[in-house]
Parts: C-alpha cells; sequence; structure tokens
C-alpha cells in the first residue's frame, strides 16, 4: 500500500471514500490540527502535472478565505506540496490536500428516492436547490466558477430537519480574470461556450448551465441518447410549470440570457415569501418607526454616541424590554466601530463580558472583562509590556491576569497592598486602562448589565472620577425600575447617553394593573412573559434566567389577585424554569413551591420534546407529595426515561450532523457536556478535546480551555484510551508552564497520570498566593479533576488533592463543589484506618446537614455517596448496599447529568453485594450495567463488572469454569496502570483454587495484586488490605505454610474493622481444625456472627457449616440465611481441605 512520509507522519488514514477525477480521497485523522480530514491524494505526475499544482495552490489561497465563509461549500484546510515542487522541480510523492470531512454527507444522485416520479423527486430538489444557489453566489462572488457540478459533487447531509447540501470538487475551478483551461468537464454538463473553438474567458453563466444539467439528469434521469438536447426532454416531462421554467431557463444555449444565481435565488425565496409570509389568523406585525434615513432614531443616537461623533460621552447605556432588540443593536455598533480603523488610526480595543446569570457573584462581571483584557494583553509584544503597580492586589481579583507575566515586578508592591487592598486593586484597575487608551479608543461592553453586581459597580467606577481619556463604556440590559448597581454608573458623568428601545409594535406588554405595582422589575417581566402564547421551553429561552427571587415569591400572589394567568389553555406554567431554584433558596414554603414543581411537572412531561433535566428537577421537587403528580412517582419515572433516552438518540444524531467550524466552539462545548451527563464516554471526549482545540483557536480564557482538556481527559481514560487523555493533562499542564519531567523515575511515560498530576495540584496551589477569604474556584475545579483522575492510580496522591480541593472551595460558596469535598472527605477519612473513624462520622454529618437543606437531586445523591463510600471502607456491607441503593433511586429520578454516577455507583454496590452473598441481585446487577457500558463505549466499567461473572460461578459451586473464567478475565483486564478495582475479585480467584485443589496457580496473581496495591497506594486503605491480607492467609493455610498463615491471622485480629476480627478468626479456626475441634468450633461460630453483623451473608454460612460439620448435634446462636440458594452456597465454600 501507498504510504508517502507526509502522510505518515502527519495523518492517520482510515477507510477509503472515493475516487476522484484527479485522485483518490481517504478519511484521516490530522495530529496537527487534532480533527478528521478528507484527504485528497493529488495525481501530480509529469511537467503539466506541476503547473497545474502550482495554479491548484493559487487557486486554493484565494479559496480558502471563502470557503470557511459558507456552510454549502465544503472547507480546504491545507494543501501540501511535496518537498521541491515548488520550486519546479520534479515530485516523487504526490500532493496530500487536507478538506473538511462531511460527517454522513451521501451523493445527490444516492440521496435522492430511486424509482419514483419526477414530480416525487422534484419536492426533496426544491428543499436543495436554494442552497446551492447560496454556494454558488459566494463563489461567483469571489470571481470563482466551479464548472464541475454534477450528481456526484453535491453532498446532502441529513433527510428532515436541518438539511445541508454542500458543494465538492474544485479541481476544475477558475477565476474569471484567468483564460479558460483546456480541461473540461463531463459530455453535456459542459456548457456550450466553452466547447465552441476560439473560447472566451469562464462565466458564472457556465455554472448555471452545469446546476441546470445536474438538476434535470437527478429528476428525469440520464440521457439514453449521447448529446441529446435537454431542453425538448424537459418539455415532455411531467413537471410543474415553475420546474420547467427553471431548467429551461438555466440550459439556454446564449450564456447572456441564463439567469444568474442571485436571480434565481430570488425568485425562489421570492415564491417561498409568498407562501409562507401570510399565517392563518394572525395579524402582520408592523415594522418599527423609522427616522427618514431609514433607521429608527434610537440605534442612530447609538451608532454616533459610540463613533464619537455625538457629544462626547464616557457612559452609553440602552435598555429595553422584551424583544427591542438590545443585543442586535450592540453586535451592530461593535462592528461599526471595528471597521471605522484606517491607515492613520487604528480601530478601538473592544472589551466584551457578559454578567453571570443566577445569583449576584462578587466581582463577576470585572472577572468577566478580566479574561477579554488578559487576552489582549497577551497577544501583544513583550516589549509593549511593563509592570503594574498594584498587580497582585488586582490578580485577586481577576485572576486571568495572573498569566501575564509581564505585569509582575517581584517585591515591587508586596508589603504596600495589606492595609488597603482593594483600593490597590482600583488604582491599578484604573492604570491599565489608561494604559491601554493612551494610543487608542478602549470600549468595554458589558450586556445583560441589570445583574450587574455592587463589587464591579464600584471598580468601574474608579474609571469615570476623573473619567479616563479615550475609554467608553457600554451597558446594554433589560430594562428595569428597582435599583440595578451598574446603571448607576451613568449618573457620574456629566454628559451620559441614555437610550430606551420599545418593542415592535403588536408585542405583547405587562398588564396595565402592574404598571404601578410597587415589586421590583422582575414582576413586570415574569407578567409579559405570561402574555406570549409561547411553550414553557421557548420561555425559559427569553427568559434568560433572569427573573429575580421575589418575582417568583410574589407570582402566586399576582396568581389570587387576578393580575397573572399562570396556566393557558392547556394547563401550561408560564413561568421562567430557571428562577424556580431561586425562589427556593428564597424559602419559598413548602406547600407552594411542591404545587409550583407538580404544575411544571404535568407541563413538562405533557411537551413532546421537553428538555429531560429540567423534567427530573421538577419530578424531584415534588417526589414527597405523590397525590401531587397525577399517575404518581413510578409513572413520572418511566415519562423522564423516555425524555431520556429520547434526548440520548438526539445527542448522537447531533453529534453525527455536527458542523465545523472555530464560531462553533460554544455549541460542540454543550453537545460533549451534554454527552458526559448521558455518559457517551469516548464519544463525550473526543467532543470536548474538539471543544478545547477552538475555544484554543478562538482565544478563549485559558482557564475555559484546560477545564475543557481536563474533562476531556478524563472521559477518554474511563473509555481506555489512557494514552490519549494522558497528552490531554500534559496540555492542560503545559498552559500553566508546568512541562513534563524528562529524567529517571519521573518519567511521565512509565509513571502515567500520577506523578504528572502531583505537580498539577503543587501548580496550581502555588500559582498565586491567595488569602483565604479569596478563594479561587477555578483552581478548586482543578484540584477536584486531578483528584479524581488519580483516585484509582495513586490513592495518597488522590487523598492530598482532594484535602487541598477541600480547602480551597470551603469559602467559595459554590455549594455542590462544597458537598462533593466533604463527602469526598467522609469516605476519605474512613478509608484510611481506626484513627479518622471519628472525623470521618463528623464530615458524614455536616454532609448530611448540607444536603438537607437542598433541593437538589444530585446534592441528595452526593450525601447518599459519603454514607455509602464510608460504610463500604469500614466492610459495613448492608449498610454501603443499602445507601447504594438508595442513590440508585434518586440518580434514576434525575436521570440527566448523573449516568456516570450510576456506574460508578453499580461497581460500589455489585462489590457490596458479591461481599453479601446476593448472588441473585448480582446477577441482574451486573447484566444491567454491562448493558449500559456497552451502550456508552465505557470500557471501565464493563471491564469492572465481567470481574464479577466469575463471582456467580463460584458462589454456585462451578469452581472450575470459576476459576478459567476469572484468570481469562484478569489477563484481558485493560488498565493496567489502574489496577484499583481488582482487588475484591481476587479473593474469588483464591477461593476458586483453593476449592479446585489448584492453590499453587494463583501465587503469582497474588503476588501481582499485592504489588499493584502497594505500588498505587490503595495498601493504605484498611479495607483493601484487610481483603488482601485474608486471601494470602487462606492461600498459605491450604499451601501448608502454617505460620506465616497465624501470623496474618494474628494481624486481622487486631484490625479495626468488623469485617477483618471475622477474617481472623476464621483463619483461626483453620488453623485449629484437626487438631483443636473445640478451639476451631469456638472460632467458627465467633467468625459467623462477625460475618453476619457485617451483612457478609455468604461467609456466615461457611462458618456455619463448618461449626456444624465439627458439631453436628448443636446449632450456634446465629440468625442464618433461609432459602435453597443460601444453602447451596454454603455447601460450596465448606472447606475441602481439613
Amino acid at each position: 500500500m501507498w504510504t508517502p512520509r507526509k502522510l505518515r507522519d502527519r495523518f492517520v488514514t482510515h477507510e477509503h471514500l472515493g475516487t476522484g477525477r484527479y485522485g483518490e480521497v481517504l478519511r484521516a485523522f490530522d495530529r496537527v490540527q487534532r480533527r478528521m480530514v478528507a484527504l485528497k491524494v493529488l495525481d501530480g505526475s509529469g511537467a503539466s502535472g506541476l503547473v497545474r499544482l502550482r495554479a491548484e495552490f493559487v487557486r486554493i489561497a484565494r479559496l480558502r478565505t471563502v470557503l470557511h465563509g459558507s456552510p454549502h461549500l465544503v472547507g480546504y484546510h491545507r494543501l501540501l506540496l511535496p518537498r521541491g515542487e515548488l520550486a519546479g522541480e520534479a515530485a516523487d510523492e504526490p500532493a496530500l490536500l487536507s478538506m473538511e470531512l462531511v460527517e454522513g454527507g451521501r451523493s445527490l444522485g444516492r440521496w435522492l428516492p430511486p424509482h419514483v416520479s419526477p414530480e416525487a423527486r422534484a419536492a426533496p430538489l426544491e428543499r436543495v436547490l436554494p442552497q446551492l444557489l447560496e454556494g454558488l453566489l459566494t463563489l461567483h462572488a469571489a470571481g470563482l466558477v466551479h464548472r464541475d457540478i454534477s450528481l456526484g459533487n453535491v453532498l446532502v447531509v441529513g433527510a428532515g430537519e436541518p438539511l445541508r447540501a454542500v458543494l465538492i470538487d474544485y479541481g476544475l475551478s477558475v477565476l474569471e480574470v484567468e483564460p479558460l483551461p483546456t480541461r473540461l468537464g463531463l459530455g453535456t454538463y459542459v456548457a456550450p461556450e466553452e466547447r465552441r473553438e476560439g473560447r472566451r474567458r469562464p462565466s458564472p453563466a457556465a455554472d448555471l448551465w452545469c446546476l441546470g444539467m445536474t438538476l434535470c439528469d437527478a429528476l428525469l434521469g440520464p440521457a439514453t441518447v449521447p448529446d441529446e438536447p435537454p431542453v425538448p426532454r424537459i418539455r415532455e416531462a411531467e413537471l410543474r410549470p415553475r420546474w420547467k421554467g427553471w431548467l429551461s431557463s438555466m440550459l439556454v444555449e446564449d450564456p447572456e440570457r441564463r439567469p444568474s444565481a442571485a436571480q434565481l435565488l430570488a425568485e425562489l425565496r421570492g415564491e417561498a415569501h409568498v407562501e409562507l409570509g401570510s399565517r392563518r389568523g394572525e395579524d402582520p406585525v408592523e415594522p418599527r418607526a423609522r427616522s427618514p434615513q431609514g433607521e429608527p432614531e434610537g440605534h442612530r443616537r447609538f451608532l454616533r454616541a459610540l463613533r464619537g461623533e455625538s457629544i462626547e460621552t464616557d457612559v452609553i447605556r440602552v435598555t429595553g424590554g422584551l424583544g427591542a432588540g438590545v443585543s442586535e443593536l450592540v453586535d451592530r455598533g461593535i462592528a461599526a466601530c471595528l471597521e471605522s480603523g484606517s491607515e492613520t488610526h487604528e480601530p478601538p480595543l473592544v472589551l466584551r463580558a457578559e454578567c453571570p446569570p443566577g445569583l449576584l457573584q462578587s466581582h463577576g462581571v470585572v472577572r468577566a472583562l478580566g479574561d477579554a483584557l488578559m487576552l489582549h494583553l497577551r497577544r501583544l509584544p513583550r516589549r509593549e509590556r511593563s509592570p503594574l503597580p498594584g498587580a497582585r492586589a488586582l490578580c485577586r481579583i481577576i485572576e486571568g491576569l495572573s498569566l501575564v507575566d509581564a505585569l509582575f515586578e517581584p517585591g515591587a508592591d508586596a508589603g504596600a497592598l495589606e492595609e488597603e487592598p482593594e483600593l490597590g486593586a482600583r488604582e491599578a484597575f484604573r492604570t491599565l486602562l489608561v494604559r491601554l487608551a493612551r494610543d487608542r479608543r478602549v470600549v468595554l461592553v458589558i450586556e445583560d448589565a441589570h445583574r450587574g453586581d455592587a463589587d464591579s459597580a464600584r471598580l468601574l467606577a474608579a474609571l469615570l472620577d476623573p473619567p479616563v481619556p479615550g475609554l467608553v463604556i457600554v451597558l446594554a440590559g433589560a430594562s428595569v425600575v428597582g435599583p440595578a448597581p451598574l446603571y448607576g454608573l451613568s449618573e457620574r458623568v456629566v454628559h451620559p447617553c441614555t437610550i430606551e428601545l420599545d418593542p415592535p409594535a403588536g408585542f405583547p406588554t405587562p398588564p396595565a394593573q402592574l404598571a404601578s405595582d410597587e415589586r421590583s422589575s422582575g414582576l413586570l417581566r415574569v407578567a409579559a412573559i405570561a402574555t406570549l402564547p409561547l411553550p414553557a421551553s421557548v420561555l425559559v429561552e427569553v427568559a434568560g434566567g433572569s427573573v429575580d427571587d421575589d418575582s417568583v415569591r410574589s407570582a402566586f400572589e399576582l396568581e389570587d389577585r387576578g393580575l397573572l394567568d399562570a396556566s393557558g389553555p392547556d394547563d401550561r406554567l408560564f413561568l421562567p424554569e430557571g428562577s424556580l431554584r431561586g425562589a427556593l433558596r428564597a424559602q419559598l414554603g413548602p406547600a407552594q413551591s411542591r404545587r409550583l414543581h407538580a404544575r411544571i411537572a404535568e407541563q413538562l412531561l405533557a411537551e413532546e420534546r421537553s428538555d429531560p433535566a429540567a423534567v427530573f428537577r421538577h419530578l424531584v421537587g415534588a417526589q414527597r407529595a405523590t397525590d401531587a403528580i397525577p399517575h404518581g412517582v413510578r409513572a413520572a419515572e418511566l415519562a423522564a426515561e423516555r425524555l431520556a433516552h429520547q434526548a440520548e438518540v438526539e445527542l448522537r444524531r447531533q453529534l453525527v450532523a455536527l458542523p465545523g467550524g472555530e464560531e462553533d466552539w460554544r455549541r460542540v462545548r454543550e453537545l460533549g457536556e451534554a454527552l458526559v451527563r448521558a455518559s457517551a464516554t469516548l464519544e463525550s471526549g473526543e467532543v470536548l478535546e474538539r471543544a478545547a482545540g477552538l475555544a484554543r483557536r478562538a482565544d478563549e480564557p485559558i482557564a475555559q480551555v484546560d477545564h475543557l482538556l481536563r474533562l476531556a481527559g478524563r472521559q477518554l481514560m474511563f473509555a481506555g484510551e489512557l494514552e490519549r487523555g494522558k497528552q490531554l493533562f500534559l496540555r492542560a499542564a503545559a498552559d500553566l508552564g508546568i512541562r513534563a519531567p524528562r529524567s529517571g523515575r519521573l518519567a511521565l511515560g512509565e509513571a502515567m497520570l500520577r506523578r504528572l498530576l502531583i505537580v498539577l495540584g503543587d501548580a496550581l496551589r502555588r500559582r498565586r498566593p491567595r488569602p483565604r477569604a479569596d478563594p479561587d474556584p477555578v483552581v478548586a475545579q482543578a484540584l477536584w479533576d486531578a483528584a479524581m483522575a488519580t483516585s484509582m492510580i495513586d490513592y495518597p496522591t488522590s487523598d492530598a488533592l482532594a484535602m487541598r480541593h477541600l480547602s480551597a472551595v470551603r469559602d467559595t460558596g459554590l455549594r455542590s463543589q462544597w458537598l462533593q469535598a466533604v463527602s469526598r472527605e467522609a469516605a476519605s477519612c474512613a478509608n484510611i484506618g481506626r484513627w479518622l473513624h471519628v472525623r470521618a462520622r463528623r464530615m458524614e454529618r455536616e454532609c448530611a446537614a448540607l444536603g438537607a437543606t437542598s433541593d437538589d437531586p444530585l446534592d441528595e445523591a452526593w450525601v447518599l455517596f459519603a454514607v455509602r463510600s464510608a460504610a463500604w471502607f469500614r466492610a459495613d456491607w448492608s449498610t454501603a448496599a443499602d445507601a447504594a441503593r438508595r442513590a440508585e433511586r434518586v440518580l434514576r429520578l434525575r436521570c440527566t447529568g448523573v449516568a456516570w454516577d450510576i456506574a460508578v455507583n453499580d461497581v460500589f454496590l455489585s462489590s457490596a453485594l458479591a461481599m453479601m452473598g446476593e448472588l441473585g441481585e448480582l446477577r441482574e446487577r451486573i447484566e444491567v450495567a454491562l448493558r449500559h457500558a456497552h451502550a456508552r463505549s465505557d470500557r471501565y466499567t464493563s471491564t469492572s463488572m465481567r470481574l464479577g461473572e466469575p463471582l456467580l460461578g463460584y458462589g454456585q459451586g462451578n469452581c472450575r469454569d470459576a476459576l478459567a473464567m476469572a484468570r481469562e478475565e484478569l489477563g484481558a483486564w485493560p488498565f493496567r496502570e489502574i489496577p484499583g478495582l481488582l482487588f475484591p475479585w481476587i479473593q474469588t480467584l483464591v477461593g476458586c483454587a483453593l476449592h479446585d485443589g489448584r492453590a499453587a496457580e494463583v501465587r503469582e496473581d497474588l503476588r501481582d495484586a499485592w504489588v499493584a496495591v502497594r505500588r498505587t497506594g490503595l495498601l493504605r486503605l484498611e479495607c483493601v488490605g484487610t481483603i488482601l491480607l485474608h486471601a494470602r492467609g487462606r492461600w498459605l493455610l491450604a499451601t501448608g505454610a502454617r505460620r506465616r498463615a497465624g501470623i496474618i491471622a494474628w494481624r486481622l485480629g487486631w484490625s479495626s474493622l468488623p469485617m477483618g476480627r471475622a477474617m481472623g478468626a476464621a483463619l483461626r479456626g483453620g488453623l485449629a481444625w484437626g487438631r483443636a475441634p473445640e478451639r476451631a468450633r469456638g472460632w467458627m461460630v465467633e467468625a459467623s456472627e462477625g460475618f453476619m453483623a457485617c451483612g457478609m451473608r455468604t461467609h456466615a454460612a461457611a462458618c456455619r457449616h463448618r461449626a456444624l460439620a465439627l458439631a453436628p448435634g448443636t446449632e450456634p446462636a446465629v440468625e442464618w440465611p433461609d432459602g435453597l440458594e443460601s444453602e447451596r452456597v454454603a455447601d460450596a465454600l465448606a472447606p475441602v481441605a481439613r
């Protein structure tokens, strides 16, 4: 097979996609650009080919700027010419053309339905034709002629909505200013003017001929007679008159009489407008009142003020209600500012930020501005950066500036800011803006300014007292009646510019009775939303979550007063869902909150395409009042599962049809996070990796890019892609200035992620000195990611990172992260041993107190996680299993966003059931978990759960098959660097070997497990160490090493875990077997009581069987399990070597 060097070094090739006119096309992965591409291998051998490739190179350089601007033209990424070819030398290797990969695209000929009438084919073609004309219009506007439009060079993606048609293959394209080349297209697809002798320069009309022939063949099939004129075929065909008119106009012999792409597109859109422009039962919406110049007066005032053409102002305030077009006006103004530059004057520097939604955050607006400011400073040449007095104080507010090293001068201001840190930050912020505004104007654009916080307002006010020359602050947001801290900035300047935009005529307005209401403006917004005839899913998006708590809390009062109709004709509740949790935080009454939850749940369940996450939040809110939902909670759970399945199917469909382009990085991130919630492990990791690359190219904040990289790396690790996950963590570390160690035992290639994440955690903790009162959520999130990624690789490191995360998140106010940290710490304290059990209990109580004040089911789940994990590591299996079952019920009710938590919970529950001997439930758990893990490509969970299958055979007495199965599964274990879940099944392997009389065969397995657990630090966990000690003691006893087995039995007897003491007693009973029957029976009775107290019914039954074997006439005073299966397990576990 042909493998040139460039292809081998840069591209990873996959399947063959097709063969074009001048080369084959392969599906490949570009290692440099980190994306899937369509790789065209161009055959450019010979002198003529050399000339053609050079000309192709010039056209592609022109095309790249055009193609990426249209979704209907396939994008070109890069043309790679062999060495020496551009210099005119012959090349041994073909050139490589990297193009956009149109996923799921089929050629137009294959996309159309076969064996149907022309009229049946005309309907889908009528949807494709406008998109093809838009693509041609873009090409022609750039002076390019395609010249090779055919059924094979048009790809169509999708069958319903949305539909995308794409033009491909520009091998014959030419510039209009070039002479017409000798190469022609296919037969009748070549325009008549190009076939004539003495032909002239190429014309866009030739593309209309090609398009007409393509549509003609698509409708009528290929001509039976070669070179048959197309017009007579069209006249005889059974087509509508409009189709005959379109085709006849495109296939006129004279190019001057053919319509242009713009004319034909205008005709199509005009006809569509006539058909769709009038809706039944609706009055047309009148346009806004415009000035004689054609622009609304408010728009003209804003643009003049922004460009400085009117009275000079420092603050421009633009407000308006729903539908007023505030965002549209701001976008237009920014575009006009950036286009106002010239050769002598630079365009203004525009720094744009959006107020964070939800509760007011301290300095939230300034931090958002700081991200844009940091990106601008990092782009500046180093010579233009200079140290900033007070930079350290400013970095405590704007964390992103700490990545700009040139702002700091060590020791210059370390002691001067201790007394007045906020004053120092204000002065530093003003000094920085003065420097930036010295050479050109600076425009600070703050969107959703009505949500701004008072801390940011005070910091921005320092820029206006006195005003910084050349600085303009634009405040854009909703009209409010109550106080808005940022809007008060307009009162601090002499000439403020205040613009109030009105919604268009016919747009619904709030009831007149609310105009004089003394409540805040949020009520007006609720009332305005209530009058809109829209479903709740649309209203949530329109509201933007900006309705305050008082609005929702008083909505019931408005409803009682008759001023607000909370339910529509279909019993729809017109309240923005995003404000519900805020209302609950504001201590909405329990009866009212349940009523609100139940009504919203009913409404969302009635809608076909509801957001599953919203459904589950409200179902959990109404969970305690089962009569509030008509068919009970179980019916709601079933409906919620149906919606979750629909959501996952929709996500996978969107993943296939996901368009490329740098402008889509937010859409890609949202899809990746949604796939994480659906626990599509491999797909989510790849999509998040792609989102991180797009965000980096879009100059997004480093913290955002690094978080996406870490999340993608974790998902890929759990999907079995350990090397790819490690590389993503390496890239995240490199952004923070961390370099991988190269020498000795610190080599990352051998230790995987362990030492990297130690360095990462240290670097995040030391990145900048921060007082305890000023926490850093970015550092806290990074520490949490690192702790989770190392939990099964290096437990001491994971525990240390979790402790740092607990300290970092304590004062952030992020309730969910604090609950996670406390839950993790409760489990960690229970893991290590008896000295921290008291602290573990205290952390469990604190976790339960935090969860009791929350209505989020995920918070309740974290409380149960703490109880489950702590009980599991204390070997209290019955408590652990009960908490895991309760956590599963809560998670199943929420259903979205928790699939990975359900998978981890299944592993904990399955191992607890194995220790308890509940084989029936264990069998069901393994089957369900394997089915779900395979559906989401989760190798970590699937391989872990498959290790439980030998345990079923072991418990049913089929030890020989169970031993072979256990050996096979352990041999296929892919996570050699993550052996954390192996230790519960080592005991199964040892037990199978002992009962089958093959103890010598498991010596190496037992030794490898001991070494792996010691290496990863899991041996410090008392539960893990106890299980492995017991397995080793049983093996030593079976092989005759009684003295060493006695030492292990003595060590187990001093364990702080009841399970450990019971195992020690059972081992001592085995040592006394055959020598001191009475002592052996006493130890077995003690062991059975201990195992029963831990919930280990199988082990208790085995010890009971042994005790009965020693004294058949007596029964130990213990409550034994009932049922045939338990007795069969007891017989299977009876000792065979006495």
